[in-house]
């Protein structure tokens, strides 16, 4: 379900995270860091549309740019070392 706040289309974070093919928690850490309009609504998160083809290339050619550089190192978010 799109959304549409002051002429701006939204679209869930699960839709931009399959769209940029990666995962919604990368998504979420580009809102936080300011690096990508996104707004919660009712409990769900959305991000701008019309933003998605920039942040494409950057999160599939370097995933660490936008991970959670947490020291688990895991890899199972993508953030991993």
């Amino acid at each position: 379900m799109e959304l549409i706040i002051e002429e701006t289309q939204y679209i869930p974070i699960a839709e931009a995270a399959r769209e940029m093919e990666t995962t919604h928690l990368q998504i979420l850490i580009l809102i936080r860091r300011n690096m990508m309009k996104g707004c919660e609504v009712d409990g769900e998160w959305y991000v701008e549309k019309s933003a998605i083809p920039s942040f494409k290339d950057l999160v599939m050619d370097d995933n660490k740019a936008v991970g959670c550089r947490a020291s688990c190192a895991s890899g199972g978010c993508g953030g991993g070392n």
